[in-house]
């Protein structure tokens, strides 16, 4: 269904972009794609991200990636002077870091604003963060939300429920034209092995060295030729500063005896991903719960979905939202590692074919399709609606 007759004039401005990359950077390349469906579009993002080819035949800014504060003081002034210009009916930040920059121009523009926030975003208890961003996430039209979970945290931090709307990730169901010749070669190289793959940054909150120190040591006595493929690096282009969990992954592993049963991908593209997923046995996602680095939602699982891999996690935060519990895996909670062991363990014994049918079908609620739909009319409420504007307080 179309949007309207004439194509409406939005400004995306977001730091989610490369040279940054993960979950939240594929989300915003998506949502940059979808919008260019239906509306004239500018981009306000990252330097290094302009040749992206999701940004081809876009108006794209690009400012520093660092320092971080460099980075939002210039996409402070981007934003405004592109708003002043271009005279968008809506301005839409791709997170909560960028909504100070979106609703001080919006506010000037006369243009509706809308946060799209992810987790982390607003659960950062920063005394800096608490008093000049999520004031004006506040005092947005509309704020978006990836998750119910992610809503709760919205709704904690003061922002009105009625102007809350979700927004859910989607995921890629295509099978590249090319995969099979990667597929292969994964297969290849864990030919004897049965694989556990873990994707995602390298950060705390992902609970890698926990894992490899608690849990693999008790799936390898079941599975004694399991392996631990990791695909994913330290968060270089992140806001928090979180290098050393690689080291930290190592350590644990050599305290376990585990050390030669990981295998280390590094960071992988896309539709290289994909085939990592496709060729592997399990995902696990061992998130633990940390209050003020929340895991919004958990992308890496419904990709793996789509792939018809299965994930075991733990039961925190977005990722209950993620998985559903017996159809695309199996939620384990938190901290209980002999439960995860056994979940793996099962999946692992499981048959794969019904295993693989069930997270195909769970992965369709996020598919493209879906995803544009939602885009259009939360995008059409946005340029309609009418609510006494607040000041950034």
């Amino acid at each position: 269904m179309p949007l309207c007759l004439s194509r409406p004039r939005v400004l995306l401005v977001t730091r989610n972009l490369p040279p940054a990359h993960g979950g939240m950077e594929r989300l915003l390349e998506a949502l940059i794609d979808t919008l260019a469906q239906f509306c004239e579009l500018a981009v306000v993002g990252p330097r290094g991200a302009a040749d992206l080819p999701v940004l081809r035949g876009l108006h794209m800014v690009g400012c520093p990636m660092r320092p971080t504060a460099g980075f939002l003081l210039a996409c402070q002034l981007t934003t405004w002077q592109l708003a002043r210009r271009l005279h968008p009916q809506a301005i839409i930040a791709g997170s909560g870091l960028v909504a100070p920059a979106a609703w001080w121009a919006a506010r000037r523009s006369g243009s509706r604003v809308a946060t799209y926030l992810h987790g982390l975003d607003i659960g950062s208890r920063h005394p800096l963060y608490g008093l000049g961003f999520v004031p004006c996430i506040r005092a947005c039209e509309r704020v978006w939300v990836n998750s119910r979970f992610t809503g709760t945290l919205a709704m904690a931090r003061g922002v009105s429920k009625d102007r809350l709307r979700t927004l859910s990730p989607l995921v890629n169901l295509d099978m590249g034209q090319n995969m099979a010749g990667t597929v292969d070669y994964f297969r290849q190289r864990w030919m004897g092995h049965r694989v556990l793959l873990s994707a995602g940054r390298l950060i705390p909150r992902k609970g890698l060295p926990s894992f490899v120190e608690h849990v693999l040591p008790l799936v390898l006595r079941h599975h004694p030729q399991a392996i631990l493929a990791i695909a994913g690096d330290e968060a270089h282009g992140g806001i928090k500063s979180q290098n050393g969990e690689e080291q930290r992954i190592r350590q644990a592993a050599a305290r376990a005896g585990v050390l030669d049963r990981l295998d280390w991908l590094g960071w992988l593209a896309p539709d290289i991903l994909q085939a990592a997923y496709t060729a592997a046995d399990v995902l696990v996602f061992p998130v633990q719960h940390v209050p003020a680095d929340p895991e919004g939602f958990g992308m890496v699982a419904i990709e793996a979905a789509g792939c018809g891999l299965p994930t075991v996690a733990y039961a925190t935060g977005g990722v209950c939202e993620a998985v559903e519990h017996g159809v695309s895996g199996c939620l384990v909670p938190p901290g209980d590692t002999a439960g995860f062991s056994e979940a793996v363990t099962a999946l692992l014994d499981a048959s794969s074919h019904a295993t693989a049918e069930g997270c195909r079908r769970f992965a369709q609620q996020f598919s493209k399709e879906r995803f544009t739909l939602q885009v259009q009319s939360l995008l059409m409420e946005l340029l309609q609606v009418d609510v006494p504007r607040q000041g950034c307080q």
